[in-house]
């Protein structure tokens, strides 16, 4: 009886050891990674220099291994800005952001294997509703720099998250195959930096719309 009892507290006192080694590492990675802007900036320059290498050359998106090596470059730099963006929101809403984008890119993807219906050829429509949000986002910009008015910025936030979803069954579409515009199998690379993209940048703008609901 003794023998358990005292099982018991050693295991709650390991647990609790555990969680507050866990909350001390992630206040000193947040730390650390606030106190280095610097790194951001070099993880974008990084991250847009090889985007558009893999997006623009052909050979660097099917030559081995420079594709593999370009890819883990895009992937752990916007990897590293995501991070940094989740630094400035609490945990709770990080942890939400991210089950609330796993969720809708598994019901996305679910949504695009389906048969009964094919977008890849909106691909023109997507252009002329990104060019509106992007203007919309310059105004909503323009208004919050003189009023303060969060309404705006959150709708902008909601619109590019409806976009980029879209955009995401278009991708995603393609890279399954079977519709009227498929990716070759050897552009494999162009593929999964297409989904990457779409899903980092869903969750980044889900953090801003759970902020700014809370």
């Amino acid at each position: 009886m003794v023998n358990r009892h005292l099982r018991k507290v050693l295991l709650g006192k390991m647990k609790k050891n555990h969680v507050l080694l866990y909350q001390r590492k992630k206040k000193y990675t947040k730390l650390w990674i606030l106190e280095h802007p610097y790194v951001v900036v070099i993880a974008l320059g990084i991250n847009i220099i090889t985007t558009i290498a893999l997006m623009c050359c052909q050979c660097a998106r099917r030559v081995f291994p420079l594709n593999l090596l370009l890819l883990v470059l895009v992937t752990m730099s916007m990897s590293y800005v995501a991070a940094f963006v989740s630094c400035f929101y609490d945990t709770q809403i990080v942890m939400s952001a991210f089950g609330g984008t796993a969720l809708i890119c598994i019901v996305l993807t679910f949504i695009a294997c389906q048969n009964w219906f094919d977008i890849t050829t909106w691909g023109i429509y997507f252009c002329i509703a990104g060019l509106i949000v992007i203007v919309y986002g310059v105004v909503a910009g323009v208004v919050y720099a003189f009023t303060g008015n969060p309404i705006l910025n959150l709708i902008y936030s909601c619109l590019v998250c409806l976009l980029t979803s879209m955009i995401l069954i278009y991708d995603t579409q393609q890279v399954v195959g079977g519709k009227r515009i498929q990716l070759s199998p050897e552009e494999y690379i162009l593929g999964a930096l297409q989904l990457y993209v779409d899903i980092i940048t869903i969750y980044i703008f889900i953090l801003d719309i759970f902020s700014g609901y809370q």
